[in-house]
């Protein structure tokens, strides 16, 4: 079953493939070496509608910047593409998410913007909220994720062209307020959803949310909080429309045993 299972996720993958190609893009095509921190804040600004660092001066974009290589990327389907990879790190700060002007702090939130050193692209955005215990709710893992995703949504790759709405425009729609997670974590990607031909959609995973509301009280015994603490909303990179939102993939929570385990080795 496993091998009939795996040819069929190749096959269906292999055809969106060339679907994708058949219209004109291609997923791995290099086009511009990003070499300096001023071209990849101006990348980054590009993808995010994070407008306010353009008018810095060089020495303040160099403290923003970084290349780096990132070892721990659990991104479905994509992973393998951004680990290892030389990256460059970009870090906005006090970046204000709320829609008024009068923000609470929660909505000032630092940045961290990846692109690809070789081809420009866009690999991750990602926040933490300030003392978030990420255990509060796991991240699967690339493998897992998949698992879960099956065949009914495939990601193909990173798109070669600017998205119509930043990621900065589009965060608004998402399912849940983006101030409330605990952390973010954004790509820009080439999809695939039910067999449909390939668009370029965000894909915006907020975590650490309030549990979403469920009628049974004890059905916490059955779903607990860590199921669902998240929301994972795609939104189309043309339009801005928002088309469904998911708390799949999930993560699981270890055992106290283990955990308690693992510290012990630690020591």
């Amino acid at each position: 079953m496993e091998i009939y299972r795996f040819t069929g996720l190749f096959v269906i993958t292999f055809l969106l493939f060339i679907t994708f190609i058949a219209n004109g893009e291609e997923l791995d095509k290099i086009e511009n070496q990003v070499n300096t921190s001023e071209d990849a804040i101006y990348i980054a600004i590009k993808y995010t509608g994070f407008e306010m660092a353009k008018n810095l001066k060089a020495e303040e974009m160099a403290k923003m910047t970084k290349i780096t290589t990132i070892s721990d990327d659990k991104t479905p389907y994509l992973h393998t593409k951004i680990n290892n990879k030389q990256v460059w790190e970009i870090i906005f700060e006090d970046i204000n998410i709320c829609s008024n002007d009068n923000a609470e702090k929660k909505c000032f939130r630092s940045f961290k913007v990846y692109i690809d050193q070789q081809s420009g692209r866009l690999l991750k955005i990602y926040s933490i909220m300030d003392g978030y215990d990420k255990g509060k709710s796991p991240l699967p893992s690339a493998e897992r994720a998949e698992q879960q995703m099956g065949t009914s949504e495939i990601y193909l790759g990173f798109p070669d062209t600017l998205p119509e709405y930043t990621f900065f425009e589009v965060l608004s729609n998402t399912a849940h307020k983006a101030e409330n997670a605990g952390e973010i974590i954004a790509n820009y990607v080439v999809e695939s959803y039910m067999g449909s031909e390939p668009r370029r959609i965000w894909a915006i995973d907020l975590r650490g949310l309030d549990p979403i509301p469920i009628a049974s009280r004890y059905a916490s015994m059955y779903v607990p909080d860590y199921q669902r603490n998240h929301r994972r909303t795609v939104i189309d990179a043309k339009t801005r429309h928002q088309m469904f939102n998911s708390t799949i993939p999930q993560g699981r929570l270890e055992s106290k045993s283990k955990t308690n385990q693992s510290s012990e080795k630690n020591k």
